[in-house]
């Protein structure tokens, strides 16, 4: 069992944050494992949050951050309801904590929000509400700029199709500083080869298209005062 599966293992890292969150006493439930760790933290006060439990080298704390950034900015504007994020008592919003064999990863607890299932005889209501929201995402995400010095996390094939053990990431998004040496790539499966022939020339022209917004963005905002706004 690899440890992004290894429930035992991954838990460590939750009880941890719980003592970064004033939590050390909760009851922590795991909710599910994908792309992170998620659990459920009920303390004896009452309180209950949400943690992400970040996997290893996949974004480095400051892509984190320009995500909930965008997060907030979801929120304020009104484009969709999401969870708050909640920070540690001295104010920190990711928190970085390492097992007692080595391994660093990061976490992030949300509030806690109520919902349910949807009916399957209501799915198509649904999913035209859901088509809705994603469209209101995709307008806001075209549109939003971080903040100076916060990178824009974009989707990259590599990321998308490799194990983790054989993700490519940029230097800003690892946690070695981009020190760490590529490790070769295996031969592709025949379903990647054509996933890559498929989509990646999408995703590069998309790439290559954030680049000149963004060129274009930071030209805009040396203008005098008062031209851009």
């Amino acid at each position: 069992m690899t440890q992004e599966l290894d429930t035992e293992h991954l838990l460590v890292f939750a009880e941890k944050a719980a003592v970064e969150h004033g939590m050390a006493d909760a009851t922590i439930t795991l909710l599910n494992v994908s792309e992170n760790a998620t659990y459920r933290l009920d303390s004896s006060d009452g309180r209950r949050i949400v943690l992400r439990v970040h996997r290893t080298g996949y974004h480095s704390q400051e892509a984190i951050h320009s995500e909930l950034t965008w997060v907030r900015s979801l929120r304020d504007e009104g484009i969709v309801s999401t969870a708050r994020v909640v920070l540690t008592p001295d104010g920190r919003e990711v928190v970085a904590v390492t097992h007692p064999g080595g391994e660093q990863r990061f976490v992030v607890a949300f509030e806690w929000m109520n919902g349910v299932h949807p009916p399957e005889d209501r799915l198509v209501d649904d999913f035209v509400q859901l088509g809705a929201i994603t469209a209101r995402l995709h307008g806001h995400a075209k549109a939003w700029r971080p903040p100076a010095g916060l990178p824009r996390v974009a989707p990259r094939l590599a990321a998308l199709v490799a194990p983790p053990h054989e993700r490519e990431l940029p230097d800003h998004e690892r946690h070695d500083g981009g020190d760490q040496q590529p490790k070769p790539q295996r031969e592709r499966e025949r379903p990647e080869e054509e996933l890559e022939r498929r989509v990646g020339c999408v995703l590069e022209d998309e790439d290559e298209q954030q680049h000149e917004q963004d060129a274009a963005a930071d030209q805009r905002t040396v203008a005098p005062a008062g031209s851009l706004w």
